[in-house]
């Protein structure tokens, strides 16, 4: 199997992902998005990113702060870019932490502090939750950054160079200092500095900057062991056969997947695996969250329940074709998990619930035995669910739902957001 990377919101919080789904699909979206994360999904919050890392570098070969200080600085800038973007662009939901931005420019009627502490920050906490945090490891698996907490790559300090530092190079002394040191920045009034970010933060994109982040973004040309043209095959794709600002859905990669085989059959297999994975997690996700919700009833009962509500069978299963994906959950998992898995998908494309309930509270205990936690739900000695973590009140998805039910995204829709956003249409 091929990977370069986890998405940090694929990352298990606590004891979040009662089933180990994302593992799963992130390891399915990775044979077709090879560097994007489901957060990652903004073009120019990789523009931020990198004149912070530029500017932190720069702070420290001046001497204005020492290397252990680099994430403070580039805080302050990441500060500054949401501001910038807020104030002259109004990008609302594509800046990270935009409601603090909001408050905190009203507040202070556009004089507003850049600091690398509470009174600055813009998210609770900004290292993990800004870009630093959700940004840097895509930038690094794209070769846009090295390993470490300072520096670029030799063709990224180019690239700022060549394309940015001009519009910069007239306030660049002012922009150092309050990047190094805490400050005020004016986004109230006619000012130089407000004014050059504003065009190097604009919501359209120079013909070098389609280039530079289309080669490494949004084609992924640069990835480490990513099969090449692979990623810029599937991006001609969308864009010749969806539509880029909708959320991607079953019949679209389905169709993707017919598109793609007259022009790269290895892509092809990858979408139709996607497809078939989602099919089996789709609805056990769903199946799972509702029997959370069912504390005190046995499994016939839902059984019952789930055979009126979805009818004879689920749709989209093929529990035979579908023994080529064992082997993947088993090694992101267990083999035990993938049992469990197995089980599942035969009993709800089979129409056998109680056999599909029954797996699937195995799966669900199998993966948190490994995490070292509790199950959520179990059948006590009484055979009745015994729920220990009750879920939100939700309805099943109905029987008309279920042949387009789609949960997980596979970092498709974050190449989408990054194709649109350089705007692009070939």
């Amino acid at each position: 199997m091929f990977f370069t990377l986890e998405d940090p919101n694929a990352k298990i919080k606590g004891s979040r992902d009662p089933l180990g789904a994302q593992p799963i699909w992130t390891a399915f979206g990775r044979h077709v998005v090879t560097n994007l994360t489901t957060q990652s999904n903004s073009a120019r919050g990789f523009t931020i990113l990198l004149l912070g890392r530029y500017l932190a570098d720069r702070a420290i070969e001046d001497g204005r702060i020492s290397r252990d200080l680099a994430l403070d600085a580039f805080l302050r800038f990441e500060q500054i870019g949401a501001y910038v973007r807020h104030v002259a662009h109004d990008v609302g939901g594509d800046i990270r932490g935009i409601e603090r931005v909001r408050s905190k420019a009203e507040e202070h009627s556009g004089l507003v502090p850049i600091r690398a502490d509470s009174e600055g920050l813009i998210l609770g906490d900004q290292k993990v939750n800004g870009l630093w945090g959700l940004f840097s490891v895509p930038a690094r698996v794209s070769c846009l950054i090295p390993d470490g907490a300072v520096g670029l790559t030799s063709e990224t300090t180019e690239f700022i160079e060549r394309e940015y530092l001009p519009i910069l190079q007239p306030i660049i002394e002012r922009l150092s200092r309050l990047v190094a040191e805490n400050g005020q920045f004016d986004t109230g009034a006619p000012d130089a500095m407000f004014s050059a970010l504003s065009q190097v933060l604009s919501e359209t994109f120079t013909d070098e900057e389609q280039r530079f982040y289309g080669e490494y973004l949004r084609d992924g040309l640069h990835v480490k062991k990513a099969r090449t043209g692979s990623q810029q095959t599937f991006r001609e794709l969308l864009v010749h056969n969806t539509r880029l600002d909708e959320w991607t859905d079953r019949e679209e990669i389905l169709a993707l997947r017919d598109e793609a085989r007259s022009v790269d059959a290895e892509l092809a297999i990858r979408l139709d695996r996607i497809g078939r994975i989602e099919a089996v997690l789709a609805p056990s996700m769903s199946l799972f969250d509702f029997m959370l919700t069912r504390n005190r009833r046995e499994l016939d009962e839902l059984a019952e329940e789930l055979a009126e509500r979805w009818g004879d069978s689920v749709p989209n299963i093929d529990a035979e074709k579908n023994q080529d994906l064992l082997d993947d959950v088993g090694s992101i998992w267990s083999v035990a998990v993938g049992g469990c898995f197995d089980r599942v998908q035969r009993g709800l494309s089979g129409g056998s619930y109680r056999q599909g309930l029954s797996a699937l509270l195995e799966w669900h205990k199998t993966v948190m035995n490994s995490r070292g936690g509790a199950s959520w739900v179990q059948v006590g000695e009484d055979g009745k669910l015994d729920v220990r973590y009750r879920g939100a009140e939700q309805e099943l998805p109905s029987g008309d739902d279920l042949p387009e039910l789609w949960r997980n995204g596979y970092f498709i829709d974050s190449l989408k957001a990054i194709t649109r956003q350089l705007g692009d249409t070939a």
